[in-house]
């Protein structure tokens, strides 16, 4: 329950840049509708993101077992 902690995990980004705050949003958009039932690209869609540019979040995600594939 709640927001998962992304810092705690290695997840939260370390250098400033103008994409910090979208990649953050993002990451956290996945989280939110990641739920088992839509692929990548319905995702990225839902999302309003290229569905490539999702690939390296998931992993990330993944590798920080926060989510799962189904």
């Amino acid at each position: 329950m709640g927001e998962p902690r992304l810092r705690k995990r290695g997840l939260y980004p370390t250098l400033g840049g103008r994409d910090i705050g979208s990649e953050v949003r993002t990451m956290m958009n996945v989280l939110a509708y990641a739920d088992g039932q839509h692929d990548l690209i319905a995702l990225a869609e839902r999302i309003g993101v290229y569905a490539g540019d999702l690939l390296r979040i998931i992993k990330a995600l993944e590798q920080a077992g926060l989510i799962e594939k189904p």
